[in-house]
């Protein structure tokens, strides 16, 4: 059985028959972290008997078998987990497991979480998904996203309204661990108001180096160097490297060239979104730029910030200077 959804993972694994081989992997950590706590609180009964721990980077297959065949100890189930192992690592040892699994004993989870996403061109995975379970989680996007965001509100008795939660996003990334984090802190710091406004966002949230970093090519596009400055020192107060911060920005301008490009051959949000790879607020975020800029400004951005790369990296410069100066350049 193959699941993506977590709503139906938790009705699925609280139904008394789950058991068996369980493989769950995908580029959203917090989830698969939630998934496994879900699973290990099947057991009631005395639980540092009833759980083996086995490290995917060093697994001996016999070692898990010795432990899958030990009966538990008053409890009807036992989970055998092995942690983050590769693709390689599992391929190492697929043969023997897909056999072993098919005749597994009663009440032995055999828990297998993935250190890589899940590849479905793995052929013991793809064996698997029919015996037991592979669970895949990834990044949420689009409404399912936004869906998260208002549930774990509402849970909380806060509404959002969809300007606020589009800003939102684009302040906080599409982490799930960081979104629950920063949500946390707005129920708490709107306290007895209903309703989150972009004031609550603007005050209490911590932004991303990616929101930053967007910020900042704003501040340069309407001239403003104090703001572009002020953003650049806190992402330095911050710690931030000097040559991520630079990534960051040519990466920010390389999109604008790519999204301008795209509205001049006049491709619709939806397709701009395909081409990019980029979450739907990214792309209105984009759209909103590409109205400030030119094809030419983008192209002369981007030759002045690979000049700075050059310096920073012959240290021509300090690293410091070199993108202050870069700024202030770019908002001549």
């Amino acid at each position: 059985m193959e699941i993506r959804n977590f709503k139906e993972f938790v009705k699925i694994v609280k139904e008394e028959e789950f058991e068996g081989v369980c493989v769950i992997g995908g580029q959203e950590k917090h989830l698969v972290k939630k998934a496994v706590d879900i699973i290990l609180n099947k057991i009631k009964n005395f639980p540092e008997l009833n759980v083996s721990y086995f490290e995917g980077a060093n697994v001996n297959f016999n070692e898990i078998i010795n432990s899958c065949e030990t009966l538990p100890f008053l409890s009807d189930k036992k989970i055998i987990y092995i942690q983050n192992i590769s693709n390689n690592a599992l391929m190492a040892i697929g043969e023997n497991l897909i056999e072993y699994c098919k005749n597994i004993p009663k009440g032995i989870i055999l828990l297998i979480t993935l250190e890589d996403d899940v590849d479905i061109k793995n052929k013991y995975l793809n064996v698997i998904k029919n015996i037991g379970y592979i669970i895949e989680f990834n990044q949420l996007r689009g409404d399912e996203l936004n869906k998260f965001v208002i549930d774990m509100l509402g849970r909380y008795g806060k509404l959002i309204n969809k300007s606020e939660l589009i800003y939102l996003l684009s302040e906080t990334g599409s982490s799930l661990e960081s979104l629950e984090m920063e949500i946390q802190k707005l129920v708490c710091y709107a306290m007895d108001e209903d309703v989150i406004t972009k004031e609550h966002i603007d005050s209490i949230v911590t932004r991303t180096l990616e929101s930053n970093v967007f910020k900042m090519v704003d501040c340069i596009a309407k001239k403003d160097a104090d703001n572009a400055l002020t953003i650049l020192n806190n992402l330095l107060f911050q710690k931030e490297e000097h040559l991520k911060i630079l990534a960051m920005i040519i990466r920010q301008y390389r999109l604008l060239l790519q999204t301008k490009l795209a509205l001049v051959e006049k491709l619709n949000i939806n397709e701009i979104k395909s081409g990019l790879k980029l979450k739907d607020f990214m792309i209105q975020n984009l759209i909103r730029q590409c109205n400030i800029y030119s094809i030419q400004d983008i192209k002369n951005a981007l030759r002045m910030c690979l000049d700075v790369d050059y310096s920073i990296k012959t240290n021509r410069i300090s690293n410091d200077l070199a993108l202050e100066l870069l700024i202030v350049n770019l908002c001549k």
